[in-house]
C-alpha cells in the first residue's frame, strides 16, 4: 500500500512538473502569470498606457480646455445658443472624468495622485449638500475663488450643479446665470480652472510614467483591482443605492441618488464606464487585457468579462428614458441584475484564474 501511494505521488510530482515548466504556455506556479511571456505582458501594457490611459486624460484636459473658453463666451454674451453649447460641453467634461476614473491606475504608481480622484470628484463622498454649500456662497461677496475654498465645492458635483441646477430647463437656467451679476458664471469659472489643473496632472502622470508597463504582475493586480473598485460601485452606487436594492436602502428608491441626477446624465456615465472597461477587456485594434488573459490561460474568464458588459450595455441601450424618470422600472433591476454578473466576474472568476492580489473596495467615498 505504502508503495503504490509513494508511486502515484512520484507520477503526481512528475505530470505537475510538465505542466507547470512545460511549454510557452505554462504556468509558473508561483505568480499566476505564464512563464516565457514577460516580453510580451509588458508591451501589453504599454499598450494599455498610450492607446486607453493617455488618450482618456488628454480627452478629459482638453474638454476642461474647451468648457473653460466656453464658459468665457458665454459670459460675455448669456444667449440661450451659448448656454446650450457650455452644457454640452459640461456634459464632455462630466463624462470624460468618468473614463479616466474608471481606469485610474495612477495611485498605485505615484503618491501624489492618491488623493487626486478625491479632489476632482465627491460622489458618494461623505454627507455634503454640495448644492446647498455653493447656493450660500452665491449670495456672498468677494473674491469667488477665496469663497470657493473646499475641495467639494470646485469639482464634478459642483460643475454639474452650477451647470444644469436641479433638472431645470434652458430657459429658466439662463435666468439663473444672469443673477446677482453673474455670480453663478464666476463660480464656475473658478470650478473649471481647478479641473483643467487636476486633468492636467493626470495627463502628465500618463505621459511620464514608466513603472507600469515594467511590471506585468503588478500592473495586472492594479488593473483588475481598479475594475473591481468599479464595477462595485456600478451595481451599488451608482445603480443599487437609487433602485432600494441595496441593503442601506432595501425598497427604498430615490433617483436622486442617481449619481448625475441633476444632469440626466447617469445612464450615460454608466455606458461610458462600461464602454471604458471594453476597451481593456475586449478585442480592440491594438494589444490589451484581453489578449493578456488568454497567453495566461484565462480564456474562459475574460470571456465572462466580456460577455457581461456586452450583457449590461444592451439593457442600458433599450432604455427610452433617463433613467432619473424610470428608477422603479423593471429594466432597471434587469440591469442591476448584469452588473452584479460583472462584479462577480471580475471579482470571483478573473481574479482566481490570474491569482491576482484583490483589494478591499471600501464602502465609502469614491
Amino acid at each position: 500500500m505504502i508503495q503504490k501511494q509513494g508511486f502515484l505521488g512520484l507520477m503526481i510530482s512528475i505530470c505537475f512538473l510538465f505542466i507547470a515548466c512545460g511549454g510557452d504556455n505554462a504556468y509558473d506556479g508561483k505568480t499566476g502569470l505564464i512563464s516565457g511571456t514577460t516580453t510580451v505582458s509588458t508591451d501589453t501594457f504599454s499598450s494599455i498606457q498610450k492607446s486607453v490611459l493617455l488618450p482618456n486624460a488628454n480627452d478629459f484636459y482638453t474638454a476642461t480646455v474647451n468648457l473653460k473658453t466656453t464658459i468665457k463666451t458665454f459670459e460675455n454674451n448669456t444667449t440661450l445658443e451659448n448656454l446650450r453649447a457650455l452644457q454640452n460641453d459640461a456634459k464632455l467634461v462630466l463624462l470624460g472624468w468618468k473614463r479616466v476614473q474608471t481606469t485610474f491606475i495612477a495611485v498605485d504608481y505615484d503618491n501624489d495622485m492618491e488623493e487626486l480622484p478625491l479632489l476632482i470628484d465627491h460622489f458618494h463622498s461623505g454627507n455634503e449638500d454640495i448644492a446647498g454649500l455653493l447656493d450660500r456662497v452665491l449670495t456672498l461677496s468677494g473674491d469667488m475663488a477665496g469663497l470657493l475654498y473646499k475641495n467639494s465645492t470646485k469639482g464634478i458635483t459642483a460643475l454639474e450643479y452650477l451647470t444644469y441646477g436641479n433638472q431645470l430647463n434652458v430657459s429658466d437656467m439662463l435666468i439663473l446665470m444672469q443673477e446677482k451679476n453673474k455670480r453663478r458664471i464666476e463660480a464656475l469659472k473658478v470650478v473649471i480652472s481647478n479641473l483643467e489643473s487636476k486633468a492636467l496632472k493626470v495627463v502628465n502622470f500618463y505621459k511620464n510614467d514608466t513603472k507600469f508597463a515594467q511590471d506585468a504582475k503588478a500592473a495586472s493586480d492594479s488593473l483588475v483591482n481598479v475594475f473591481i473598485d468599479s464595477s462595485y460601485k456600478l451595481k451599488e452606487w451608482r445603480l443599487g443605492d437609487p433602485a432600494g436594492y441595496t441593503v442601506k436602502y432595501k425598497n427604498n428608491p430615490d433617483a436622486t441618488r442617481l449619481e448625475f441626477y441633476r444632469s440626466k446624465y447617469s445612464l450615460e456615465a454608466i455606458k461610458i464606464i462600461l464602454n471604458t472597461q471594453a476597451e481593456v477587456m475586449k478585442s480592440q485594434s491594438y494589444t490589451n487585457y484581453a489578449s493578456f488573459a488568454s497567453q495566461n490561460g484565462a480564456s474562459k474568464e475574460i470571456k465572462e468579462v466580456q460577455d457581461s458588459i456586452d450583457a449590461a450595455l444592451l439593457i442600458i441601450n433599450s432604455f427610452n428614458t433617463p433613467i432619473e424618470n424610470a428608477i422603479t422600472s423593471d429594466k432597471v433591476y434587469e440591469l442591476y441584475s448584469a452588473l452584479t454578473t460583472l462584479y462577480n466576474a471580475y471579482y470571483v472568476s478573473l481574479i482566481n484564474a490570474l491569482n491576482i492580489t484583490s483589494k478591499i473596495v471600501e464602502a465609502d467615498g469614491d
